[in-house]
């Protein structure tokens, strides 16, 4: 009979064991379940912006769309003055017309901590390490510094932005703002910002004749490549660069574009090396948006752009629709030209009070176009009020064949640069005038219906 009772109890405890291991599969189940997907995140694509947990842009991600460009409907007539000449057409842009500037958009800046986390796998150094946390709970001053806040405490500490109860954070746009590299460049079709990354620098090279570029790290056996530094510095190096339009990409058909972030001022340096061309549209257009922009080109080699577009497109443009826009050649040979009706070699455009700049220190610009051979413009409507001046320094010659237009209120400021030791000459179409203290070239022509005149300083 005991032996019966002790088999009875055995079963009852088996029982029960197979109880609680099935209850405790059961609580492992449903906390599994609860477990964030970050522990699968290696099994996750995270492809930017848009994912589950994150469906759909808001205002907090910073992500707007672009707009196209809606033509101006204006025709010429008696009373804009274009009906014979468009050039002269003094139209400005109103309700009527239609006309609506491109924006460009801007990318959206949500990070998902789930489908990408960034831990280096470095306990000592983990990439995702979030910013100290401020414990201040009054706004610390130069006088008052509290010494056991890790984010006050921090030498150079900018004490006027340090928040209250929390480490400051800046979003994605406001730290790109910071600098004024290109936000895309394009090289022929190939926005070569997107394809290296910033800080990097990389080769390219081009098998098409120059429309579409592929990077390398390691430099090119041939003779013939391009080089960016991942900042703001284009080499080109014997370079043949054509702009083709594509219809899937509407920054197409330029020979080079520099276009800068959303808010920000954009700056290209291009480095010559050899000779050099670039063509498309306009050969080379920098552009800001929101700011200012600025070109400055020099080195050991020569470069030819040209614009095989209309009215709009240069061989080189310099546009800051919110700023000053500047050109700067130093000590290199530079020719721009647009032969097409009513257009230019070279186009300034910036804000309407905002100065527009041509330096040339050194070296020979020659600028073609039928409609000028430089133009200045002044905010959208082109009649602004800011000042185009051109300088020269350092022997440098300034060919405008087809004149130097402009239709600021400030008449144009042309002489040498008060700096240097020398000035230059500035052909402002068939007439040419020596400013400053110059050493005349032996091989300086002054051709058929062309006159040199010397400035005299007293």
């Amino acid at each position: 009979m005991f032996l019966e009772k002790d088999q009875k109890g055995k079963k009852r405890e088996e029982k029960a064991m197979r109880k609680r291991i099935f209850a405790a599969f059961v609580c492992l189940c449903m906390m599994m379940a609860l477990v964030p997907s970050m522990a699968y995140a290696n099994d996750t694509v995270y492809t930017g912006g848009l994912c589950e947990h994150h469906t759909q842009h808001d205002g907090a991600c910073g992500y707007t769309e672009w707009t196209a460009e809606i033509p101006c409907s204006h025709e010429h007539n008696e009373s804009c003055g274009g009906l014979t000449d468009p050039a002269a057409c003094n139209h400005t842009h109103d309700e009527v017309c239609g006309y609506v500037r491109a924006k460009d958009g801007t990318p959206c800046t949500y990070v998902c901590e789930v489908c990408n986390p960034q831990d280096s796998g470095n306990p000592a150094t983990p990439s995702d390490a979030q910013p100290e946390e401020c414990t201040c709970e009054t706004l610390c001053t130069e006088e008052e510094i509290n010494g056991d806040c890790p984010v006050c405490s921090v030498e150079g500490a900018e004490l006027d932005k340090v928040c209250v109860g929390a480490a400051p954070m800046l979003p994605v746009t406001v730290l790109a703002a910071e600098n004024d590299r290109p936000y895309s460049l394009y090289v022929g079709n190939t926005n070569i910002a997107s394809t290296i990354y910033p800080d990097n620098a990389a080769y390219l090279t081009s098998s098409d004749g120059g429309t579409n570029w592929t990077s390398q790290l390691e430099k090119p056996t041939g003779d013939s490549y391009i080089h960016y530094n991942g900042q703001d510095t284009l080499t080109l190096h014997n370079a043949n660069i054509q702009g083709q339009y594509d219809s899937s990409n509407r920054y197409s058909g330029y020979g080079i574009y520099a276009v800068g972030a959303p808010g920000s001022a954009v700056s290209l340096t291009i480095q010559l090396e050899g000779t050099n061309t670039v063509s498309g549209w306009s050969g080379i257009f920098v552009h800001a948006d929101d700011g200012a922009a600025s070109l400055s080109i020099s080195g050991t080699g020569s470069l030819a752009t040209e614009g095989t577009g209309g009215i709009s497109f240069s061989g080189i443009v310099v546009q800051g629709n919110g700023g000053k826009a500047e050109l700067t050649i130093n000590n290199v040979d530079v020719t721009a030209t647009n032969t097409s009706d009513y257009a230019q070699g070279i186009l300034l455009q910036s804000a309407d009070s905002s100065p527009a700049t041509l330096t040339v220190n050194g070296g020979e610009l020659t600028a073609s176009g039928q409609r000028a051979g430089i133009k200045y413009v002044f905010g959208s409507s082109g009649t602004g009020g800011g000042t185009p001046t051109v300088t020269v320094s350092n022997n440098a010659i300034v060919r405008a064949n087809g004149g130097i237009s402009d239709d600021s209120s400030t008449d144009i400021q042309i002489g040498a640069d008060s700096n240097e030791s020398n000035g230059g000459i500035v052909w402002n179409g068939k007439d040419g005038t020596v400013y400053g203290d110059v050493t005349l070239q032996e091989d300086l022509k002054i051709g058929e219906g062309e006159s040199l005149t010397l400035e005299i300083i007293m």
